[in-house]
């Protein structure tokens, strides 16, 4: 069973973690007060120490602070944001900040681009769904492979196409098979990617989207395809090492944040806003 864990312990957090733990899902808890974990821990939860550790073990992450703005002091953040971008997208980044000015509010963003073995496992997965690559050992089926070179496309500038560059190698080294990291937007195009391919010796190229979705033109992606003769498969979307890769963003945010105070210091990854 998948590993849920709760940061929250307030009446309703603490009674969600019960009802969890009577129907036997794996928790762990987190909660900024301590001694509120205590009669979930008799009961069978597992009390961390920090919530990136938490966010780090957990397949599911639930988040209750609804008495936060109650509690919370003057001048102290009112939001964590989280773009969900899995490489550097400016534009989005941007687009946030803009949104935090024009709202008043005091809130920090994190970076969810982690170019890690858990991206490469999702695009590995999207590959294979598509029949575009043959499937891992753990999702337990076999299938023939379509390509024999990957691309994968990404928006958001040269920064970006650096970004999925590591992410790149590991899905190479999963696939056994060439795969190179191109724009949609900037230089290498995808174009580029393909004449290496080929210079290569690949002759079936397939396109995957490093993008979660919405930050990509659908339409752009399918001609991007078309002009290189390959196949594509789906974007990342809502698979479900994106969603670790964002709750451990917002772990990572959330460890950071430091109670209010003359001597208190934060300096999350991307920076306080306001």
């Amino acid at each position: 069973m998948e590993q849920v864990g709760l940061i929250g312990l307030g009446n309703l957090g603490s009674a969600i973690a019960g009802r969890l733990l009577e129907v036997g899902v794996p928790l762990l808890v987190w909660n900024r007060t301590a001694e509120r974990a205590e009669p979930l821990r008799a009961r069978g939860a597992e009390v961390v120490g920090t919530p990136r550790e938490l966010a780090e073990r957990c397949d599911w992450l639930v988040t209750v602070l609804a008495d936060a703005a109650a509690r919370r002091p003057a001048g102290s953040p009112s939001a964590v944001v989280i773009p969900q971008v899995v490489t550097p997208h400016p534009a989005s980044f941007r687009a946030v900040r803009e949104a935090i000015t024009t709202s008043g509010a005091t809130a920090y963003i994190g970076e969810v681009f982690n170019t890690n073995a858990l991206l490469a496992e999702a695009l590995h997965h999207r590959l294979a769904d598509a029949g575009l690559a043959r499937a891992d050992r753990v999702r337990m089926f076999s299938i023939t492979t379509s390509a024999d070179g990957i691309i994968l496309a990404t928006v958001g500038g040269e920064e970006a196409v650096g970004t999925a560059s590591v992410t790149a190698f590991l899905l190479a080294a999963r696939l056994a098979l060439p795969v190179m990291a191109a724009s949609l937007d900037a230089k290498p195009s995808i174009e580029d990617a393909a004449i290496q391919l080929e210079g290569m010796g690949v002759t079936r190229i397939a396109l995957a989207p490093c993008v979660i979705g919405p930050e990509a033109d659908p339409a752009a992606i399918e001609e991007a395809a078309a002009v290189i003769g390959a196949k594509c498969c789906a974007p990342l979307g809502a698979h479900g090492n994106v969603v670790k890769l964002i709750s451990l963003a917002y772990g990572q945010v959330l460890n950071q944040l430091k109670p209010s105070g003359p001597d208190a210091s934060v300096s999350p990854p991307g920076g306080r806003h306001r």
